[in-house]
């Protein structure tokens, strides 16, 4: 499915009673395209690779933000996508409401979230920038 689609994630942190205490999660709540919801075939097998601590079927959570990060890296791998924009449900929030149309609502994503690049994209442009240098 190589696009150059945008991919937003929406997470929500949780807060839970865990073994130690207090410990925080969290949940993805939504991950979508331009063109529509990301499929949970593609995300389940993305995230088959993470340890499962909070086991309810067909919701995705994170111990910490950078295992949320590095899930989205292989989101956008799988899916090759040049990246996906990262965001929590506050900072939407916060963004829709100082938008007013269409065009605000796109770049909620991109002026309040966190961007994700592909992994592999990311080193093909190392590499070829490397070679036009000559290094």
């Amino acid at each position: 499915m190589k696009n150059n689609l945008g991919l937003n994630l929406i997470y929500r942190q949780i807060t839970r009673m865990g073994e130690l205490g207090q410990e925080n999660a969290y949940q993805v709540l939504y991950f979508f395209s331009d063109i529509g919801h990301i499929s949970e075939n593609t995300m389940n097998k993305v995230y088959a690779e993470f340890p499962k601590f909070i086991d309810i079927q067909g919701d995705y959570y994170f111990k910490t933000l950078e295992d949320l990060g590095r899930f989205a890296g292989l989101m956008c791998a799988e899916l090759e996508a040049p990246e996906v924009f990262i965001l929590s449900v506050q900072d939407y929030n916060l963004g829709l409401e100082a938008t007013s149309d269409l065009r605000g609502f796109r770049d909620i994503f991109r002026r309040y979230g966190s961007v994700v690049e592909n992994p592999e994209l990311k080193d093909k442009k190392k590499n070829l920038f490397s070679k036009i240098l000559g290094s």
